[in-house]
């Protein structure tokens, strides 16, 4: 059976481990996975809802790419794929 480059069989998965904080104001997640490490953070903020729609609430979600993350993220305007991944993600 061929290995991969670091001798695991391509049935093998790179190990998973993810760590949940809580702080003031906000959550987050971290997800490792072998070598690549995503950051989640999460925010609320309780509002007024609009007055023709008192019962209805807004859920926003932001992406972001950190510039230290890869030399093809640049710091400022998202890139095409955060604006994409941000609409995606609708409830």
């Amino acid at each position: 059976a061929q290995l991969r480059a670091d001798g695991r069989a391509p049935s093998i998965g790179r190990p998973l481990a993810l760590e949940l904080r809580r702080h003031e104001g906000a959550a987050s997640a971290e997800l490792r996975m072998g070598h690549t490490r995503a950051l989640a953070e999460v925010t609320g903020e309780l509002v007024m809802p609009f007055p023709d729609r008192p019962a209805e609430g807004i859920l926003n979600f932001n992406v972001e790419f950190s510039a230290m993350a890869s030399e093809t993220f640049e710091p400022g305007r998202p890139p095409p794929l955060a604006v994409e991944l941000a609409r995606v993600v609708r409830i």
